[in-house]
């Protein structure tokens, strides 16, 4: 996948869960907030944050990732 492949117009699923994972993952490590991934990846703030969300419940739920991720442990909202 490529950078233009990110930014690309469209709600294809496999680009849009790679938007998704690099959004929250930057949210978390605190390297940028959500409205530079969203103005960099061209989307909507609200639809960038319910994506992070939704990435963020699939990680609580994950045997693999529970016991690794930071967020797991938090609340979503």
């Amino acid at each position: 996948m490529t950078p233009a492949d990110l930014a690309m117009r469209g709600r294809q699923r496999e680009p849009a869960e790679a938007r998704a994972l690099i959004a929250a993952l930057a949210v978390q490590r605190a390297v940028t907030t959500l409205t530079e991934v969203a103005r960099r990846y061209h989307r909507d703030v609200a639809t960038l944050s319910e994506a992070v969300r939704c990435v963020q419940l699939q990680v609580r739920s994950s045997w693999a990732f529970s016991s690794t991720a930071s967020w797991s442990k938090a609340s979503t909202r």
